[in-house]
């Protein structure tokens, strides 16, 4: 948002770029979702203040101010930590001085930036859900290892349940968490081939040679393989 509240959805649509642009070269190592949470919570924040009573917040004959006395202004105290909470004021002051320089009445103003407000947070939730989706439709499925979107269900594993780098009993877990999912079908390939994709794939960690499972099978492991496939079977019914 910066210095300028955009007032209108096609402005909004046409200025997009140039913002995201702006915001780019302010913040370093920022992805274009980054920018849209920002500007969700700018435009909510903004949204929140025009749903104010209209005769209270934007009189023409005052601007609220700390300190101000709110019984002589009529101004509830809720109406006033909305406008007070963090840097909301700002936008407050924004929009009140940009009302004063438009021309016609407060209240269509108000009432006109309300429907634009709404319609352009609608316009930034519907491309962070076009992103995301991208985003997820663009993750490795690593099918040459994977079948039935294991490859999901080993990174929860890893995350999950598989200690630490460098923690004793981390390789046995993913040598018993491999052959479980041979066994179940999420893994279609031998060990050799599982090893070289996971050295190749896991900063050059070496499993070694992979034990059988009776050999690194137990309870604790048992529990949270069936912990894991029971979310798996959830995200995927």
């Amino acid at each position: 948002m910066g210095e300028k509240i955009i007032y209108s959805l096609k402005e909004y649509e046409e200025e997009y770029p140039v913002l995201l642009d702006s915001y780019f070269l302010e913040y370093k190592e920022i992805e274009e979702i980054d920018f849209i949470n920002s500007e969700i919570e700018n435009y909510d924040i903004c949204l929140q203040i025009l749903n104010l009573p209209i005769e209270q917040v934007f009189n023409r004959w005052f601007r609220i101010e700390i300190g101000a006395n709110l019984k002589v202004f009529s101004i509830s105290e809720k109406t006033f930590n909305i406008i007070f909470e963090d840097e909301n004021e700002k936008y407050y002051y924004k929009i009140y001085s940009d009302f004063e320089k438009l021309p016609g009445e407060t209240e269509k103003k108000v009432k006109q930036s309300r429907i634009s407000f709404a319609k352009i947070l609608n316009f930034l939730d519907q491309r962070k859900l076009l992103l995301e989706t991208k985003s997820k439709s663009e993750t490795p499925r690593h099918e040459h290892i994977f079948c039935n979107n294991g490859f999901e269900l080993f990174e929860d594993i890893l995350s999950e349940y598989v200690k630490p780098i460098g923690k004793k009993g981390r390789l046995s877990d993913i040598h018993y968490y491999y052959w479980k999912m041979y066994e179940d079908d999420f893994i279609h390939q031998r060990p050799e081939r599982f090893k070289t994709w996971f050295l190749e794939t896991y900063e050059k960690e070496d499993l070694g040679k992979i034990k059988t499972l009776k050999e690194v099978e137990n309870l604790d492991r048992n529990i949270h393989y069936q912990t894991a496939l029971d979310w798996f079977k959830q995200q995927h019914r």
